[in-house]
Formats: structure tokens, sequence, C-alpha cells
């Protein structure tokens, strides 16, 4: 890591004065597309049977249940659920729910509470920025679906056919 020093001579890290200073990761960018495999594609919805158990006491209200189960439909909850955020996301829906049934009337601080965790979750563009996850697009789709139909159709194929294809085309009148 590259050592920087102040006015005095004290050695200072590198980097931002705060948490996530800098300009956020752009997928837009030239920098950013040459690197595109960095960013995870999420799909835009998962389709789940159930969502999983609530891990909070008391047991969620109907609201919560609600944004439990529209949360869990997300592209994220891929992740979530591989890294088992299961807990943080519990306690994301309860406050926001908690919020929104005092019609947003609460302090600042409780907002940005919120507004950091939905980040840190990556619901908001900053937090899907920051973890460079992406939705893919349609078109995206669309190819991995064609993807799929060719590898098949390829599949069928004899073995004899898969051979040719692999052996330079000869003229009958150069043998």
């Amino acid at each position: 890591m590259p050592q920087r020093h102040d006015s005095k001579g004290t050695i200072m890290p590198s980097g931002g004065a705060r948490n996530r200073s800098g300009p956020a990761a752009d997928i837009n960018s030239y920098r950013q597309r040459r690197d595109a495999d960095g960013w995870v594609k999420l799909p835009p919805r998962v389709d789940r049977r159930r969502s999983p158990n609530w891990p909070l006491h008391p047991a969620m209200n109907d609201r919560e249940r609600e944004l439990w189960r529209r949360f869990w439909r997300m592209g994220q909850s891929i992740v979530w659920e591989s890294q088992h955020q299961q807990l943080a996301l519990a306690v994301y829906v309860r406050q926001f729910a908690a919020v929104e049934a005092l019609n947003f009337d609460v302090p600042t601080s409780r907002l940005n509470s919120l507004r950091i965790q939905a980040d840190d979750l990556g619901i908001t563009m900053p937090g899907l920025n920051r973890y460079r996850w992406r939705y893919t697009t349609t078109e995206e789709l669309q190819k991995q679906a064609d993807d799929v139909v060719s590898k098949k159709d390829r599949g069928r194929r004899s073995t004899a056919e898969q051979i040719a294809e692999l052996l330079p085309m000869v003229a009958d009148d150069e043998r």
C-alpha cells in the first residue's frame, strides 16, 4: 500500500477521508466497460416458492411480511442468501415498516440509518454500484436463452458431424 506523508512527516494512509469516498463505480464508463466481467449481473426477478424464515422476534406483521416477500424476489436475494444476510434484511424490513407506519415523520438520523442499511444491502443504486452489481438487460437475457438453445442444437449433431466440423475442408480434386 503506498504511503503518503503529511506536512509534519507523519505517515498517512492512502484513500479518502471517509468510507466510500471518491466517485462511485460507473458501468457506463470506458474503464468499467473494459472490465465488465467484474460486475455481477443479477436477474431482474427471482421466482421463489417460499421466502426464508423470518429470523426476528416477535413474528412479523402483515406489512413486514409483504416487504419481506417483495425483497426476496429481488435479484439481490441470490447474494443475500449465499452470504447469510437474512438477519440484516429482517432488521431493515422491520425498521422500514416502522418508519413507514409513522408516515416517515421521524428524525433525519433514523432516515439516514435506513438509507445506509439499504446501501449496505445493495438495494439502492449507490449500493449496487459499490458492490458492482447490476441487473441483466433484456438483451442479455435473450442472448443467454439463445446460447442455451444453440448449445442444445449443437449437442444433437452426430459425432461424425462434430468431427467433420473440426477438420479442414478438402476439395475432391485435391485428393
